[in-house]
């Protein structure tokens, strides 16, 4: 018995040194790495591999044939290979903003394995990285910024229409919890999203953050510029027009805090637009 539990011992002591050699035997390979001047320099350790590509949404769009005919999608670059079996590309400069992308090794897509930061849209996963370069641009909006942070919750509702249960994301602004009046944005994602898109993809939270932190954010003189689609509640076209909303207006009985849930801002296949159910 005493042997069979020396042999366990070992054997748990063993298991315990491989975690931890595995937990911080992290991969010290630096990719994407983005230089001052906006370029940025991928690498992946592939000494196996024939041929590794990459393509992300800062390259230059190229036609394709897809099931829904031809359409455009990024293209892809071919990476160099270097010594010992790593493999690197560096990009033009980029703007300031926010950009995905992802590997593919000898015809397989491939997730960037020295980048943690990641977004799914639907089945489709991708890195993302952002450029910055100074306090208040496209790319320092999109970062986590030392500033109050709001709170993002998953919430589970009851769909009458659907008969079914679905879940949305909720943001709310740093101080909510001390009470207050507060406006309501509905944000509705694209034929291929999900509750998940406006966060993930969109970084709604981070953007909300820094504006509210930077006082860019007024909610008085909050004024939209719309692209208006009016539907019965049957989803039937009643009429279009374009134009331009402030809080005050009388649309919102005067006031936007008393959003009566007819408002959406959304993210259409086409253009961005405030849809409104009647």
């Amino acid at each position: 018995m005493k042997k069979i539990l020396s042999i366990l011992g070992l054997a748990l002591l063993a298991m315990n040194v491989w975690a931890q050699q595995a937990l911080f035997s992290g991969n010290d390979i630096v990719s994407p790495e983005v230089h001052p001047d906006g370029t940025v320099t991928f690498r992946l350790y592939a000494p196996k591999a024939v041929k590794v590509e990459l393509t992300g949404d800062f390259l230059p769009q190229v036609k394709v044939q897809s099931p829904m005919g031809v359409v455009e999608q990024p293209g892809y670059v071919t990476l160099k290979e270097e010594k010992g079996g790593l493999w690197t590309y560096t990009s033009e400069k980029l703007a300031d903003e926010l950009y995905s992308y992802k590997f593919r090794v000898d015809g397989m897509d491939y997730l960037d394995p020295s980048n943690v930061y990641m977004c799914r849209d639907i089945a489709s996963y991708t890195n993302i990285f952002i450029v910055t370069r100074e306090k208040g641009d496209k790319g320092d909006l999109y970062s986590v910024n030392e500033v109050p942070h709001g709170n993002v919750s998953k919430v589970w509702y009851d769909s009458p229409t659907l008969q079914t249960k679905r879940r949305m994301t909720v943001y709310t602004p740093a101080g909510y919890e001390k009470g207050g009046r507060y406006p309501v944005l509905y944000l509705l994602h694209g034929a291929g999203g999900d509750e998940d898109a406006w966060t993930t993809l969109g970084r709604a939270a981070q953007i909300m953050d820094n504006l509210i932190a930077a006082g860019k954010i007024k909610i008085e003189d909050v004024k939209l510029k719309y692209e208006l689609d009016i539907f019965t509640n049957l989803g039937t076209f009643v009429a279009h027009k374009s134009g331009s909303i402030a809080c005050s207006d009388e649309f919102f009985g005067g006031d936007c805090r008393e959003n009566r849930g007819y408002v959406y801002l959304a993210w259409d296949m086409v253009a961005v637009g405030i849809y409104v159910y009647v």
